[in-house]
């Protein structure tokens, strides 16, 4: 059975034509110091400031076309969906979500020598490495469909279909959780869980266990690598003494 769906989500609208403002939308503005309402109901949480947006432009590869520039600021400063951008620039939806994730890696680089840690540990040691470093967004986590594939066997039993197919938009396809949530009327937070556990099975890793993302010395980081090393060889031993048991 093939997991891909390339149906558009329930409630997907076409892009306005240029000039069209819906009754009661608000009207949109440049400013450096606010980000520009949005007129759909949902609010994107990497949303940026004009000011912010500069500053990450600056970060961007030279050979990166305007084209691609100024979807990115349709999308991340004014609001408007990946889709509707994408059709204003003649692009793909797919080609428009690769050039916005590609922004905001830009604006995700990270401090000179500083790590990028994002590892899922039992609870105590969670809260000790959070302790340890400063929070770091976690990035646009992707598998490739072998890789997915491999971790699908792994998973629960008892997980529903439905979530598999969410996790696949979202790690495969690329798809972003809300949007994904909302094409199998899930709320986001129900995404954001399945698509962890998604990715906890892959690390090997309990349902129990937190995701931690932190930035972190080089030290330090691999210092709670071998933590999350040890950790998960101790799970793969109780499970197996409990496999033992049984």
């Amino acid at each position: 059975m093939s997991l891909t769906c390339n149906t558009l989500p329930r409630g997907r609208q076409a892009a306005p034509s240029p000039g069209f403002r819906a009754a009661g939308a608000r009207r949109r503005y440049h400013d450096s110091d606010h980000v520009a309402p949005q007129e759909t109901g949902r609010v994107r949480k990497d949303r940026m400031t004009a000011k912010q947006f500069e500053a990450v432009k600056q970060k961007l590869p030279k050979r990166m076309k305007e084209q691609s520039i100024d979807l990115a600021r349709d999308v991340l400063v004014d609001g408007l969906s990946i889709p509707a951008a994408a059709e204003k620039q003649g692009l793909t939806r797919e080609r428009g979500r690769v050039i916005v994730d590609r922004v905001l890696a830009a604006k995700q680089a990270f401090p000179p020598g500083m790590q990028h840690v994002d590892v899922f540990l039992p609870p105590e040691l969670a809260r000790e490495v959070k302790r340890m470093g400063s929070p770091a967004s976690v990035g646009k986590d992707r598998m490739t469909l072998e890789q997915f594939e491999a971790v699908k066997q792994k998973l629960p039993k008892k997980m529903k279909p439905q979530s598999i197919e969410l996790a696949h938009d979202v790690l495969v396809d690329g798809l972003a959780i809300a949007e994904a949530a909302e094409r199998y009327e899930l709320t986001r937070q129900r995404g954001v869980l399945i698509v962890n556990r998604v990715l906890a099975t892959a690390q090997g890793a309990p349902a129990s266990w937190k995701r931690v993302s932190v930035l972190l010395s080089p030290e330090d980081a691999r210092k709670v690598k071998r933590m999350h090393k040890k950790a998960v060889a101790e799970a793969d031993a109780a499970r197996q003494q409990d496999r033992r048991r049984s």
